[in-house]
């Protein structure tokens, strides 16, 4: 048996609004208004009237009357995002087993939004998630057009979109089941559906994918930190083991050097090389390194 099951994603097409958005429409006076609900991919308008002391949203499918004063106590942060139901606004934070919290958050400057988990961003927030972040990373991994690309990590599926743009087929694993729940809020994510998902462990999922099977493998896992096991030579292994000859891998590590000390780039390109890669570079504006799979 398998230690993982096809995800089935939906996308929920809610209406979602980040917590400054929620935040200024509090400060507002009365008035009508139109709003993009759909955090700036203009999928959706809804109506807005403000009315003294609440506030009435009319989408396509339900209208709600919701006062200021509830709405002050749901919604604090400005970078949190929010959905909006028929029972009112709804933060989306959720807690997994394990205690840790994940949360869907809109930086400053940032069009798409990120996840933390227990506070940590997992993207960089200087530079858009998806259209500056994720597209550098599928640019330097380059796959042709029609490849089998084996993902590594699903998250909101940012690198996703820029692989199914480039008209590969995906498969993406990915451990947390909060993540992907997240996911199906934003409307950056919605893509999502057309991809198959395995749930569950990647050092262990891998071990049940065949030989030889993927021309390319996208592997961008959290900081070492916190996913060790996503940088050990066994898992390394299982990844070349399920590449073909000549097979690209792009190997997502930060910058080596800035914080951690050169030492860790070291150990991550030993084990690579340990495990049947040849190092091609690494690439300061994806901060990962492309290897090619060589057949012992």
């Amino acid at each position: 048996m398998t230690p993982s099951r096809e995800f089935r994603f939906k996308y929920k097409n809610l209406p979602v609004f980040s917590g400054k958005m929620i935040l200024n429409l509090l400060n507002s006076s009365t008035g009508f208004f139109k709003i993009d609900s759909s955090l700036g991919a203009k999928l959706r308008e809804i109506s807005v009237r403000i009315l003294g002391d609440s506030i009435v949203f009319q989408t396509e499918n339900f209208e709600i009357d919701v006062s200021r004063e509830s709405i002050s106590q749901i919604v604090k942060n400005p970078r949190r995002i929010y959905g909006l139901t028929k029972s009112g606004f709804l933060p989306l934070v959720l807690m997994d087993r394990d205690n840790k919290y994940y949360q869907l958050t809109l930086f400053e400057g940032c069009l798409t939004p990120t996840i933390e988990i227990s506070g940590i961003h997992m993207h960089r927030t200087i530079v858009d998630p998806l259209f500056v972040d994720a597209k550098q990373k599928v640019l330097a991994l380059k796959p042709k057009p029609k490849s089998e690309v084996l993902e590594i990590c699903t998250g909101l599926g940012y690198s996703t979109y820029w692989l199914i743009r480039r008209k590969c087929h995906v498969i993406s694993i990915e451990k947390s089941r909060e993540v992907l729940e997240l996911a199906s809020w934003n409307p950056w994510s919605r893509h999502l559906k057309h991809v198959e998902i395995l749930l569950g462990d990647a050092t262990k999922v891998l071990q049940y994918l065949p030989d030889k099977r993927f021309s390319y493998v996208f592997h961008d896992p959290p900081r070492i930190s916190i996913a060790p096991e996503l940088y050990s030579s066994e898992f390394y292994s299982e990844i070349h083991r399920v590449m073909r000859p000549k097979g690209i891998l792009f190997h997502y590590v930060g910058e080596p050097g800035k914080k951690r000390g050169k030492r860790y780039l070291r150990g991550v390109l030993r084990r690579l090389e340990s495990a049947g890669f040849r190092i091609l570079r690494y690439d300061a504006r994806s901060r990962g390194i492309t290897a090619v799979c060589i057949k012992r």
